[in-house]
């Protein structure tokens, strides 16, 4: 994947958590946004590692491994929609944080 795909790539996730939260939509949409996040933060952090820059943007790496076990649709975990709203908007800060971060990393 080059740099431009991967900065592409970050942004895909982050729209769709600022926008998850405004527009009522169908609860397999949010199914599908626990994947595409968990995935997302999965891949960030094979990046990071690739890169050799685990320890080095350690908290890159914490919030990654955070938004992993949060978002995992595996053993999910169940909050009512108000909880989520502002979880979804942080969630997304971060990934617009990293986003400009890839400016530094890569």
């Amino acid at each position: 994947m080059t740099n431009n795909n991967f900065k592409l790539f970050c942004l895909i996730p982050a729209i769709i958590l600022l926008l998850a939260p405004i527009l009522p939509l169908p609860y397999s949409f949010y199914i599908f946004l626990r994947y595409a996040v968990t995935i997302f933060s999965i891949i960030v952090l094979f990046h990071l590692y690739k890169k050799s820059f685990l320890i080095v943007n350690l908290e890159i790496t914490v919030a990654m491994l955070v938004i992993a076990v949060l978002y995992n649709p595996i053993y999910p975990i169940y909050l009512t929609r108000e909880i989520w709203f502002p979880i979804n908007w942080i969630t997304s800060g971060i990934i617009f944080w990293y986003y400009n971060q890839l400016k530094e990393v890569l």
